[in-house]
């Protein structure tokens, strides 16, 4: 729990406004005492800066001081869980938006971790009728509830959400300017946070079989213009895969309108990979490289053309060692081909992040020791 604390302090430094000397000393204040030690007077120092932010209204900054407390009061007491997710709520409700849903999506950043420290004791607990606000009594429906609620609840207020450029107000980032341009909005990241948690199926439990979602549409592979526009029956908008395919709709939809190929296509590959994980039918390799071949030719003349020929690549790549039964490689020519297209990223488009991975996987490429030729 510790580790998400620190995640969330680092994603919560996104949305700082440029400081004033009074909290630049104090932090430097507090980041000196943490390190020798001092946490219960860190901590004091920060219940100032927390006091402080209110009056001012100065919501960043009281969100990163909530977000220390929390680190140092989970340092000196056992049981923290309860405190942190009681002062969390009160912190929800007296804020307003865009850091409202901020705030949310690590409330529900916050619970998810939980889940994950205590899945088996959770599992173990009775269903109760009418939960109180004890974590340690929720049982993991309750729990999973509460997760959702928070995650949908965070992404309220598109349009807020999505008219502030995490550019405008960044100071610090955790991202590098390469992930900011691929998220340029609040929306974008909070999107990406809820994203994690419903593409992963193992957060949740068996659905009922009329309620799944069956994965075999050819149309999740298809362009923006033709994905954003499928249906999903009623029966089965409840399952969380459906709820990621849906927010990837949102994000194609929201980058097609304002223009932006860069984060368009980077939607566009998440969701590509996301389909591709859970398509039922046997031809979904050739249904994901036909996509990623047409969306290269629709990019060709932009930078971003880079990261889908990477993207290429990389699928080449890690599938090149695929065997049969009798030990024979079953596409002896994957890694050839993830070669050209790392070389084709790292000769055509030389000063960007992606060529600097395309070279790294071509390195690999190398040392890998297959019957297959290489060129070099």
């Amino acid at each position: 729990m510790k580790k998400l604390l620190l995640t969330l302090f680092l994603l919560i430094s996104a949305f700082s406004f440029s400081q004033t000397s009074d909290f630049d000393k104090k932090w430097i204040l507090i980041d000196s005492l943490e390190i020798n030690g001092q946490v219960e007077t860190a901590d004091k120092v920060v219940s100032e800066i927390i006091k402080s932010a209110f009056r001012k209204k100065d919501y960043p900054q009281l969100i990163k001081a909530k977000i220390y407390h929390y680190k140092f009061y989970q340092i000196n007491h056992e049981n923290s869980n309860q405190y942190i997710l009681q002062d969390l709520n009160q912190l929800i409700s007296r804020i307003p938006g865009p850091y409202q849903n901020l705030a949310l999506s690590y409330k529900a950043g916050f619970l998810y971790q939980y889940f994950q420290d205590n899945r088996w004791t959770i599992k173990q607990r009775q269903e109760i009728s009418n939960p109180d606000e004890n974590i340690e009594t929720w049982s993991i429906n309750t729990l999973q509830d509460s997760i959702k609620s928070s995650y949908n609840k965070s992404l309220e207020n598109e349009k807020k959400l999505i008219s502030l450029p995490v550019g405008d107000i960044a100071e610090l980032l955790d991202e590098t300017p390469l992930n900011r341009k691929y998220r340029p909005t609040l929306f974008d990241l909070l999107a990406q946070r809820a994203l994690e948690y419903y593409s992963n199926s193992g957060n949740f439990g068996e659905v009922k079989p009329d309620q799944e979602y069956p994965f075999d549409n050819q149309q999740l592979y298809a362009t923006t213009q033709s994905f954003v526009e499928l249906k999903f029956p009623a029966e089965v908008l409840g399952p969380p895969e459906v709820k990621a395919l849906k927010l990837y709709q949102k994000l194609e939809t929201l980058h097609s309108e304002d223009k932006n190929p860069e984060a368009k296509v980077f939607a566009q590959l998440n969701r590509l990979d996301y389909v591709n994980t859970y398509y039922s039918e046997n031809v979904k390799w050739e249904h994901y490289t036909t996509a990623l071949d047409k969306l290269s030719e629709e990019y060709k003349t932009e930078t971003i053309n880079a990261l889908i020929l990477y993207t290429l690549a990389e699928s080449f790549y890690n599938r090149a060692g695929e065997i049969d039964e009798n030990g024979k490689l079953l596409h002896p020519d994957f890694l050839i081909k993830a070669f050209t297209l790392s070389e084709e990223v790292s000769i055509k488009y030389p000063n960007t992040d992606t060529a600097q991975q395309a070279l790294r996987l071509i390195r690999s490429i190398k040392q890998v020791q297959l019957d297959a030729k290489i060129p070099t």
